[in-house]
């Protein structure tokens, strides 16, 4: 005979039940299981992104949330997407490295910089009109002056306007001055530093 020792009730060996190190009866076993899963329920963690309730060693954390293992794999993912330089995929972890590329889309410094030296160079190969942003192909791309646009741009803009300044082929990007005159953006930034 064996004593449950939660309650003292005495009980046959084999109706005696383990909770951890405590031999306890059938009942106070059941006790037991019930006060554990209500102190789990209270001190359960909730997933930020379903609301589903996450066990206590369960979950993870992420940017100060904590996610249920599903939604965690989700969010990090979108993370990288959403960080992740569109040209060469590095995640840009620094906002001093984020940069805005032609046509809007995410860029890290050094793809950045790449590409704003080969805009000003003029280069086509594999490169963005100066234009409209598109990616320009072989035998599609004009160059007009120290620029290269594509096949549309060049057909829309029939004449391109010069830079009262420095004669540099404007674009899209120029600056009208009071007296009707246009200069290109560098020019204008000198100007407006004197």
């Amino acid at each position: 005979m064996a004593t449950c020792m939660r309650c003292g009730r005495e009980m046959r060996d084999y109706e005696t039940w383990w909770y951890g190190s405590i031999q306890v009866c059938q009942d106070c076993y059941q006790l037991y299981l019930l006060e554990a899963q209500r102190k789990a329920q209270e001190e359960a963690k909730q997933c930020a992104r379903c609301r589903c309730n996450i066990p206590l060693w369960g979950g993870k954390e992420f940017k100060g949330k904590t996610y249920c293992d599903s939604c965690y794999s989700i969010v990090r993912k979108e993370f990288i997407e959403a960080n992740s330089c569109k040209r060469c995929g590095k995640l840009i972890e620094r906002e001093a490295d984020r940069k805005q590329g032609p046509r809007g889309e995410l860029l890290c410094a050094s793809c950045f910089e790449e590409l704003h030296k080969k805009f000003s160079l003029g280069s086509v190969g594999g490169l963005f009109c100066a234009e409209c942003g598109r990616k320009l192909s072989e035998g599609h791309a004009h160059r007009v002056g120290d620029m290269a646009v594509c096949d549309s741009c060049y057909k829309r803009v029939a004449e391109f306007e010069t830079c009262n300044i420095c004669g540099k082929h404007l674009g899209i990007l120029k600056v009208i001055l009071p007296d009707g005159s246009t200069i290109c953006p560098a020019c204008a930034k000198k100007q407006k530093k004197k």
